[in-house]
């Protein structure tokens, strides 16, 4: 319940809140990536250099034979017989590690452990934990067991080091004072060093895209939030749906020594009785629909703020959701037919490649190419002109698709204005006509 109490929390956070927040996000996208590309920088350096030398854990120096990017090559036993799975349980997914102490190459005693190696798995039953991989980098046999040259990470134990005393004090062994720890590489160095594919999510695309999501929900808060009446939208003597209604006039004011000395007669020619009797206010000038126009400027610029808003949200919306059916639907055709083009088809794109050439090929995937988008729509413009069905069914679609855009806003403040409850400033009709 915890999560759901955190989820409706940030739901009702006003739009100001959740704009910060997606700023914060993208921001903290954009740092995170500049470092994971330094990061993937020095490891491609480190790839093509090559690995470090081997050498024995026992005369292993981390300032002279760990490389830039904590990659080492350790020589070392592994006692298998004091091996462990280790496993942590969380509320998510379990995190699973293989755990190996190791003793110098030359040793003879297998309780002088000077190192250890986590080798990771990504489920409990440790199906990747294969002798295989175990003896990978086995060069010669010692007195303890094999000699293998570990080729990994040097890190710290992390969040295993209460897990790996616990399974130490079970076999009676004392934990090193500085154990050298090693992750060793799970597919090779070639695959853990190796830079990332061109078109695979990266920390920044991944975070933007919750950014934009949490802003796009922040601009719906803003466009859709009903506004407040304004205190000058209705005031009296404004004209409300051909009623007009005057403003009460003001009534004599007098003040309490001026009707003292005018009752007991200190002010001579005046008669208070006459004076009130005979006192008749000015009329006020009646309010037509257009001084209410004038009254409401402040109003009226607000709700055009409200439509552009709403036109924005409904418009992104409308897009992402026509490009996630699209990848949805080109996803789920696995057959792959062969098609021969016919003569029109082959004018049509000539024509087309002729006048929007094709993209580069390395052209990143944020830069937004409309090129093909030209070109498709040219060929299909030319194909309905010699007559091709399917093309004219495509840009009749296309073309309904716009009006449709175009059309519903207006189709939908129309109805709210007509649905929407007409106010009078009448004190019999509480505010509703």
């Amino acid at each position: 319940m915890g999560y759901v109490n955190l989820i409706l929390k940030f739901l009702r956070l006003g739009p100001l809140g959740l704009g910060v927040i997606a700023i914060a996000i993208l921001a903290g996208g954009y740092f995170l990536q500049v470092e994971m590309n330094k990061t993937a920088a020095a490891e491609a350096r480190a790839l093509a250099a090559g690995p470090p030398k081997p050498v024995d854990i026992a005369r292993f120096d981390r300032d002279r034979d760990m490389s830039s990017v904590r990659e080492v090559m350790v020589q070392a036993q592994p006692v298998l017989d004091f091996a462990y799975r280790l496993t942590i349980e969380q509320k998510g997914t379990d995190d699973h590690v293989f755990m190996v102490p190791l003793v110098a190459a030359d040793a003879i005693s297998e309780t002088d452990i000077l190192g250890i190696a986590y080798f990771t798995s990504p489920n409990e039953d440790f199906d990747n934990i294969t002798p295989e991989l175990l003896m990978r980098g086995m060069s010669s046999f010692g007195t303890v067991g094999p000699v293998i040259t570990y080729n990994g990470k040097l890190r710290s134990m992390g969040s295993w080091d209460d897990l790996t005393e616990e399974a130490f004090f079970d076999e009676g062994l004392a934990m090193p004072a500085n154990p050298v720890v090693v992750w060793p590489y799970m597919e090779g160095r070639e695959v853990a060093l190796a830079p990332a594919e061109v078109g695979d999510l990266t920390a920044f695309g991944l975070l933007s895209k919750l950014a934009g999501a949490i802003g796009l929900l922040a601009l719906a808060k803003i466009a859709f939030k009903p506004s407040k009446p304004s205190p000058a939208a209705s005031p009296f003597g404004v004209e409300y749906e051909g009623e007009t209604h005057a403003q009460p006039s003001p009534q004599p004011q007098f003040s309490a020594a001026t009707l003292r000395k005018q009752r007991s007669g200190l002010i001579e020619g005046v008669d208070f009785e006459q004076s009130v009797a005979d006192y008749e206010p000015e009329p006020e000038p009646m309010m037509s629909f257009s001084d209410e126009e004038a009254l409401m400027p402040a109003a009226k610029k607000r709700m055009s703020v409200r439509k552009i808003l709403i036109g924005l949200v409904g418009g992104l919306f409308a897009l992402g959701l026509v490009s996630t059916i699209g990848e949805l639907v080109g996803d789920s055709s696995s057959a792959q037919t062969v098609s021969i083009p016919s003569p029109e088809e082959r004018v049509a794109d000539a024509v087309a490649d002729a006048i929007v050439p094709d993209a580069p090929s390395d052209r990143h995937w944020t830069e937004i190419d409309v090129s093909p988008a030209i070109e498709w729509v040219t060929a299909q413009a030319l194909l309905a002109a010699s007559g091709d069905t399917d093309a004219m069914i495509n840009l009749g679609m296309i073309a309904a698709g716009l009006l449709a855009l175009m059309f519903l806003p207006w189709w939908f403040f129309r109805m709210r204005r007509k649905l929407g409850p007409r106010t009078t400033a009448r004190f019999d009709s509480m505010g509703i006509n």
